[in-house]
């Protein structure tokens, strides 16, 4: 029978959840810049701070071994963090991240942009690795309008869970190459030049041999403007059977893709449960905020939070907009909110490439989701539109636009974000107001589409 005075053994058996991961490291690193000159803590320098020792340290932040939750309550409030039920699980074979010793990681980051400056995104990058790392994904999309984040996103996740690779390759799709030419590259890097055809074929075979990490950004500039999202442009069909490929076939190697648009494999395949997901990419208020106060702006909290919640957290919106404020209003964010105009310059090129890629029928819809300017029902899109759509092709036109990140949903009922809602409203007047003026021409006046003349 042990003594009272014998000091009993600390419990161990909890790791640090995927959520838990991202917000220690979150907290660490503002740490590290407002305390450390920018430099990252060392293993010495975090036993000093926290009070543990280098092998429970090593523990934790390896996830591979339980740890008393006493040490993850210690290392938390080192960075006035609290420990929640969420920052750590049990640890059981389908908790632990399995890190296998992988002493040469082959990495090619091509035009990979510079993300050591990086905010916000917590939950989104514990869950991306979550899907990877735990439930062995094999297909994952980061889907999102223009500007929301979604490259950066795509590279802090590749960055913070490239360990567990023998190959990292990330490829930005911007130009639109041929699936040959991808697969020129793909190929011999993942096989260490021992393959140089490009088939995909080849390409599974890597896929299977190794653990391999691909990252494909830009994928909306192969799918078909003017249709249903989703289509590929002609030539660029590979790309679709690419995807299936990869979604369905066995193997231990996982995609990531970033795109305006959902491709309609990743929609096909995709499922809670199943090896192919796709996360909806919305703004973010800490990120966007960081922005503001990194570009010097003038301003109470409120109108911070008022100028971001005017873009829906779009931090490229934000960007864009923070330096028209500077120059126009010499940062002071209250005289620009007075000015009660939120689509300008860069604002409005960003919004033209998405809306110019819409079908007709989506352009309608986007036309009277911005003259309702509320929450909008489909039977009051349907009584609105004239000529009346069918309305298969009316549902089929909404999901295009979901795929498209273009509108919101709750509840049945459909709305357009802030900067999306005045973009459309201002296309809308242009419109208007060039029918005017042509029909008091002696020329013809161009036809008005009908979902505008009501």
């Amino acid at each position: 029978m042990p003594s009272f005075n014998q000091r009993s053994k600390r419990k161990r058996g909890v790791i640090l959840s995927p959520l838990g991961w991202q917000r220690l490291q979150a907290a660490q690193k503002q740490s590290e810049r407002e305390a450390n000159g920018r430099q990252p803590y060392t293993l010495e320098d975090l036993n000093e701070l926290t009070g543990l020792s280098l092998n429970t340290l090593t523990k934790i932040r390896r996830r591979q071994t339980a740890v008393d939750k006493r040490s993850l309550l210690d290392y938390f409030s080192t960075f006035h963090l609290t420990l929640t039920p969420r920052d750590y699980a049990r640890a059981t074979a389908a908790t632990v991240v399995h890190r296998e010793p992988i002493t040469t990681i082959q990495q090619d980051w091509g035009e990979a942009l510079d993300v050591s400056v990086f905010y916000g995104r917590i939950e989104e990058l514990a869950t991306l690795e979550t899907w990877i790392q735990v439930d062995r994904c094999r297909l994952v999309g980061v889907l999102g309008m223009g500007g929301i984040g979604k490259t950066a996103l795509s590279i802090k996740l590749a960055e913070q869970i490239q360990e567990q690779f023998e190959y990292v390759i990330w490829r930005t799709l911007r130009n639109a190459p041929p699936l040959e030419t991808l697969l020129r590259e793909l190929v011999p890097f993942l096989s260490q030049q021992q393959e140089t055809e490009a088939k995909m074929g080849h390409l599974l075979q890597c896929l299977r041999d190794s653990r391999c990490l691909v990252i494909l950004d830009h994928m909306e500039t192969i799918l078909k403007a003017g249709e249903r999202a989703g289509q590929y442009r002609p030539g660029y069909e590979g790309y679709g059977e690419l995807l299936r490929l990869v979604g369905e076939t066995a193997h231990q190697s996982c995609f990531i893709l970033t795109s305006r648009e959902k491709p309609a494999e990743l929609a096909t395949f995709e499922g809670t449960e199943l090896s192919v997901r796709s996360l909806q990419l919305s703004g973010s208020e800490e990120a966007s905020l960081a922005l503001i106060q990194a570009s010097g702006l003038v301003g109470s909290e409120e109108q911070q939070k008022e100028l971001c919640a005017s873009y829906s957290c779009n931090p490229l919106v934000i960007k864009i907009v923070a330096t028209s404020i500077q120059e126009l209003f010499d940062g002071e964010i209250g005289e620009f909110l007075e000015q009660d105009t939120a689509v300008f310059n860069g604002i409005q090129k960003l919004l033209d490439q998405q809306f110019n890629r819409l079908s007709s029928l989506e352009q309608t819809i986007m036309y009277w989701l911005a003259i309702n300017r509320k929450w909008t029902k489909i039977s009051e899109l349907s009584a609105d539109i004239v000529p009346a759509a069918s309305k298969p092709k009316l549902l089929e036109a909404l999901e295009s636009l979901c795929w498209r990140s273009l509108i919101e949903k709750r509840s049945g009922s459909y709305t357009l974000q802030c900067a999306v809602l005045e973009y459309v409203t201002e296309r809308l007047i242009e419109q208007t107001t060039g029918e005017i003026v042509a029909a008091s021409s002696p020329l013809p006046p161009a036809s008005l589409p009908q979902s505008c003349s009501n």
